[in-house]
């Protein structure tokens, strides 16, 4: 069995044994959340995926390349803008002593948009990481 059909296998076994109704994740337009996207369609279909968008001071080439991924594949869209609520929590907190502090400020906003679409659709949230980020 290819490491592809394995990955689709389970993802559909942990979808069942969950009772949830498809998978929402983040789309970029990068290659991580792009195999993601891939994935996601080939274990149960664009028609029970939902991809969101979540630009917080992003570049537009980022949506154009999300919306390409999301086109290619079928995936409906959904983009929740987060620049203005990040700057209203950063606003209010304590300038910060060090880098980590504020580091992963975004990617939490971004996890309480997917968990609040997948809680919203019974839809679990499929994650990536890039090899960036586990080094």
């Amino acid at each position: 069995m290819h490491i592809v059909d394995k990955i689709v296998a389970w993802l559909r076994r942990h979808l069942a044994s969950a009772s949830a109704d498809g998978f929402v994740f983040g789309l970029s337009g990068g290659v991580d959340s792009a195999v993601t996207a891939a994935l996601a369609v080939r274990a149960v279909g664009g028609d029970n995926t939902l991809a969101l968008l979540m630009p917080c001071h992003s570049q537009p080439e980022d949506a154009r390349l999300a919306h390409l991924v999301a086109d290619t594949f079928g995936i409906p869209t959904v983009t929740v803008d987060l620049s203005q609520p990040y700057d209203a929590l950063m606003a209010v907190l304590p300038p910060a002593e060090h880098r980590l502090s504020t580091a992963n400020v975004k990617p939490r906003l971004r996890m309480i948009a997917l968990y609040y679409f997948s809680n919203s659709h019974n839809y679990l949230v499929l994650g990536s990481g890039n090899k960036s980020e586990l080094s």
